[in-house]
C-alpha cells in the first residue's frame, strides 16, 4: 500500500475470493443484518447516507476480515459517525500517532505501539506503564456524491454498494492521507 494511503479497495481478492465468482462483497451484502430494514417490498429504502454507512460498515473488519476495504497499519479504528444537529455521515479514522514531545520527553521508557505483522498493535504485557498516543480524523461524507440506494429482491445491488464505499474511500483518502503522510514524517511508519 502506498506510503500515504489511508484506504485501498481490494478488488483482486474481492473477485479471487468469491464464492460465486462475481463478489465476496457481494455475498456479505447478501446476509448483512445491516440492511434489513430497507429494500424489501413494501418496506422504505434507505437514504444515501444511512446505504453508504451500512455499505461501509460491511466492507470492513470485523465483518469483513479481511476487509474489501483494506487500510493503512496505521489506521486503528474506523468506525461511522452521525451528527446530532444535521444529520450527516462522517467516517472517524483513528491512527497511530506519536505523543506530543512533553509527553514524550516523560513517557520515554514506557511501553507503546508495536509492531506486529506489519500491523500496529497494543503491547501484550503490562509490566509498566503503557501510552497508545492517537489522532482521530473526522472526515464529512458530502450525501450529493453518494449513489442512490439500490435493491434487487430486498438485497443491496453490488453496484450500488461499491460505488458507495468508493466515495466514502476517496473522501477518507483526501483527508487521512495527507495526516498519515506527516506521522510518515514523525517516524511513524
Amino acid at each position: 500500500m502506498d506510503l500515504a494511503t489511508a484506504f485501498r479497495i481490494d478488488y483482486a481478492h474481492d473477485l479471487d475470493q468469491a464464492s460465486d465468482g462475481i463478489s465476496r462483497y457481494g455475498a456479505y451484502l447478501a446476509r448483512s443484518d445491516l440492511f434489513r430494514e430497507w429494500g424489501s417490498a413494501g418496506t422504505p429504502t434507505a437514504d444515501p447516507a444511512e446505504f453508504a454507512d451500512a455499505a461501509v460498515r460491511t466492507a470492513l473488519p470485523p465483518v469483513m476480515s479481511p476487509g474489501y476495504v483494506r487500510t493503512d497499519p496505521r489506521v486503528v479504528t474506523v468506525s461511522t459517525h452521525w451528527d446530532d444537529d444535521v444529520v450527516r455521515l462522517s467516517v472517524a479514522v483513528t491512527l497511530v500517532s506519536t505523543p506530543p514531545e512533553p509527553v514524550a520527553r516523560v513517557s520515554r521508557s514506557w511501553t507503546t505501539w508495536r509492531r506486529d505483522s506489519g500491523r500496529w498493535t497494543e503491547p501484550h504485557d503490562a509490566t509498566g506503564p503503557v501510552l497508545l498516543p492517537t489522532l482521530t480524523v473526522r472526515v464529512p461524507i458530502p450525501a450529493d456524491l453518494l449513489p442512490t440506494p439500490s435493491y434487487r429482491d430486498g438485497v443491496p445491488r453490488l453496484d450500488s454498494a461499491r460505488h458507495a464505499v468508493a466515495v466514502v474511500v476517496a473522501e477518507c483518502n483526501r483527508v487521512a492521507s495527507p495526516v498519515l503522510a506527516a506521522l510518515a514524517l514523525a517516524g511513524v511508519r
